[in-house]
């Protein structure tokens, strides 16, 4: 269902604990570079890593703009492509992990 995927495929909570929250304007800068290994299905419990102060993060994903993320972000660059295109681009990328 892709209600599922939206609501259930991603740790939010995970995700904004140890790296949006972090790298945020008022975060420490120790963020953590993986949390989750999905090729996997497991944690990964990688050691936290300090950012220069000066660093900016790109962040590069779907679903991003969803309500509960949007705070995070100065900036967003919505790459559009035609329905076929991101079909391709998928069965390229998941293909071998999902079959």
């Amino acid at each position: 269902m892709p209600e599922g995927y939206y609501l259930d495929s991603f740790d939010l909570g995970g995700l904004k604990a140890a790296l949006l929250e972090p790298m945020g304007p008022e975060g420490c800068g120790l963020y953590r570079p993986a949390i989750f290994d999905h090729r996997k299905d497991t944690a990964v419990n990688e050691a936290a890593v300090l950012a220069d102060r000066r660093a900016i993060l790109l962040f590069d994903g779907v679903f991003l703009m969803r309500p509960e993320l949007r705070r995070y972000w100065d900036f967003a660059i919505v790459v559009k492509a035609e329905f076929a295109v991101t079909i391709e681009r998928a069965m390229t990328r998941d293909l071998p992990l999902f079959g």
